[in-house]
Parts: structure tokens; C-alpha cells; sequence
């Protein structure tokens, strides 16, 4: 978006049906608060997908703990040598470094997240995941 701030000074986006961000903000054609709010926006969404990744961590079953880092698709066995991790916290590392690897937005990740959760069949997580996102949701309206 920096980018996109220092090539454009006026942004018209009247009559355009948008949903995000608010007609209030695109109406006034500055980029300034555009930018602003989509990155506020992605910003809150990394905040979920966090906590997202924390539910994870902490509710996996210690069974189910190898197919979801195999589901994963990373490397992770420098991560799982370390004695010194849980495999709660090493399940984190490994989130987070799933996360570093995949270059997309945030919503973007939550879908793929919840996508492997239930690839991993962790039906319970996978429920409590949507509630997070369905919650957040509304919070912002």
C-alpha cells in the first residue's frame, strides 16, 4: 500500500459498490485514509489469525500432532529435535513458520488454516476457529 501511496494522490471511487472500505472513507478520494484502513484491516486480521494459531497449539491433541505438521508442508524436524519445546510450543514454531512461508493476506491464511485443521480432521477446533472469525466479524460491524 506504501507503494501504491506514493504513485496515486487522488483516488475516485464514486459509484463504486464497495463493501470494505466504508463509502464514508472511499468518497473523500484522499489515499491517505484508504490506505489506513485496509491496513488497519490486515492488521487485524494477523491479530486473529494469531490467536487463530494459539487455539491450535494449545487444544491439538498429542496424537494428532505429527499429520498436522506433515499437513503443514514445512520442514519441521530442526523444530521438533528440540527437547528443551513442549509440543504445544513446538506446534507455535511451526505455525509461525507456516505463516513466514506463505506470502498472502491475512484473511487469505485464516482460510488456508482452517483448510488444514479440517484436512487434519480436528473437528472441534475447526468449530471453535469459525466462531473466532464469525465473532470478529461481528465485532466490526
Amino acid at each position: 500500500m506504501y507503494r501504491l501511496e506514493q504513485q496515486l494522490s487522488d483516488l475516485c471511487l464514486l459509484g463504486n459498490p464497495l463493501k470494505d472500505p466504508p463509502m464514508a472513507i472511499a468518497n473523500g478520494g484522499d489515499i491517505n485514509p484508504i490506505g489506513k484502513y485496509i491496513k488497519s484491516a490486515e492488521d487485524r486480521g494477523e491479530i486473529l489469525l494469531t490467536k487463530m494459531m494459539q487455539h491450535i497449539a494449545i487444544h491439538c491433541p498429542i496424537d494428532e500432532f505429527s499429520r498436522f505438521c506433515v499437513k503443514l508442508r514445512i520442514p519441521f524436524h530442526e523444530i521438533t529435535s528440540n527437547k528443551s519445546l513442549t509440543e504445544h510450543e513446538q506446534l507455535m514454531e511451526l505455525l509461525k513458520l507456516w505463516r513466514i512461508s506463505i506470502p498472502c493476506s491475512a484473511n487469505e491464511a485464516q482460510t488456508k488454516l482452517l483448510h488444514i485443521v479440517d484436512l487434519v480432521d480436528l473437528h472441534g477446533i475447526l468449530l471453535k476457529l469459525k466462531a473466532m472469525q464469525v465473532y470478529a466479524q461481528a465485532l466490526r460491524l
